[in-house]
């Protein structure tokens, strides 16, 4: 634990903030982390964050930023969010981004305690009073992780018996992953965060049957009545997870979910699926705003609970670009117009060596509502 104190008072000392604090507990694999703000009038506010997934250094963020939050009101959360991007601008996106985050959510705790009021009161109100949840990571802890979680998971007959589980427990969906069968038993398969370490992130028909060998048994254990959801990671290229989807078509899969930031590869992927593709899209260019909303699906809308799109910024060069898929489209739709293929992207190639810049507008689908996770089960 560390934590940084405020040097002075403050003009108004009922709901300045005196002290940031960041925390961490032991989680078995992993650390569980939390942010603490305390105002001069001792009021908590309390917001969780992560380094476990690729945010190395983020309590370090927090406390480089403590300084600049101590002394301002729990009331200001909006400009105190202000002052940090302006203080960090140059590198703002990141683990930038995520410290900033985490304070803004530990000052909305700590100005909805003070009012006396829940969060969701500063946020416009409560939408619903229920949400409809499903078993997150199904099979995947006790199968990689059975020596901390228990019940551990070595064959088809364990997910069978897991899937019987999640049916009594009173779920009606699931959510899992890609395993495989090895000598030491069933394994997370992982190469697209190097587990293993297999860059070519290949899919051979082996690994498409024992896909369906998982959905199966879990469709044996729980009923057909168990909708079934699977997350494909970053665990294969464009054609790769347009083969997969293709080939689970008769499984009547509520949604798989795909990591991607190129609109272009989610449309040519969900153009080949039967079920809705949920997953992570870059900001591009306003003409490939047509294969954003191919993400949405008109299965169960009247299903699905709360939920929002998601947005990311789009990394150039991203292994999932199917540049053949989307310069044909682009092509043809360049050769109904009566231009040429190809002279937008001359022309806006020739627009940028000028010096005049690039005018670009952000696509961001909007997904029906979804199941929310019930969170490392």
């Amino acid at each position: 634990m560390s934590d940084v104190t405020a040097s002075s008072g403050s003009s108004d000392p009922g709901t300045v903030v005196e002290r940031v604090e960041t925390l961490s507990c032991d989680a078995a694999w992993r650390n569980y982390y939390f942010l603490k703000v305390t105002t001069a009038d001792g009021v908590v506010g309390w917001a969780e964050y992560d380094e476990g997934f690729a945010s190395p250094g983020l309590t370090t963020a927090i406390e480089a930023l403590a300084p600049l939050v101590i002394g301002r009101s729990v009331f200001d959360h909006e400009p105190t969010y202000q002052y940090l991007f302006a203080r960090t601008r140059q590198a703002a996106s990141g683990i930038i981004g995520e410290a900033i985050g985490a304070v803004e959510n530990a000052l909305l705790d700590a100005k909805a305690r003070t009012l006396g009021v829940p969060c969701y009161d500063l946020l416009g109100g409560k939408v619903r009073d229920r949400i409809r949840v499903y078993w997150s990571h199904c099979g995947t802890w006790r199968i990689n992780l059975g020596h901390i979680y228990g019940n551990r998971i070595t064959d088809l007959d364990g997910v069978r018996a897991l899937g019987a589980e999640v049916a009594f427990k009173g779920f009606t969906a699931l959510k899992t992953n890609i395993f495989r069968q090895t000598p030491d038993g069933l394994r997370g398969w992982l190469p697209g965060f190097g587990t293993p370490y297999a860059p070519e992130l290949n899919v051979s028909r082996q690994l498409i049957d024992e896909i369906r060998a998982t959905l199966q048994a879990f469709r044996d254990g729980a009923g057909d009545s168990m909708d079934l959801l699977l997350d494909l990671n970053f665990n294969a290229r464009t054609e790769g997870y347009a083969r997969i989807v293709r080939e689970l078509a008769d499984f009547g899969m509520f949604w798989i979910e795909i990591d991607s930031d190129h609109p272009d590869a989610m449309a040519h992927i969900r153009s080949k699926a039967g079920c809705t593709i949920d997953g992570r899209y870059g900001r591009r260019h306003g003409p490939q705003r047509r294969a954003a909303q191919l993400l949405r699906s008109p299965r169960h809308h009247d299903e699905r609970p709360l939920g929002s799109g998601d947005t990311e910024h789009h990394r150039h060069g991203d292994r999932h670009r199917p540049d053949r898929v989307g310069r044909r489209d682009r092509d043809d739709r360049a050769r109904l117009r009566g231009r040429s293929p190809g002279a937008g992207r001359r022309a806006r190639l020739g627009h940028r060596a000028r010096g005049r810049g690039s005018r670009c507008t952000s696509a961001a689908a909007q997904r029906p509502a979804r199941p929310t996770s019930a969170g490392g089960r």
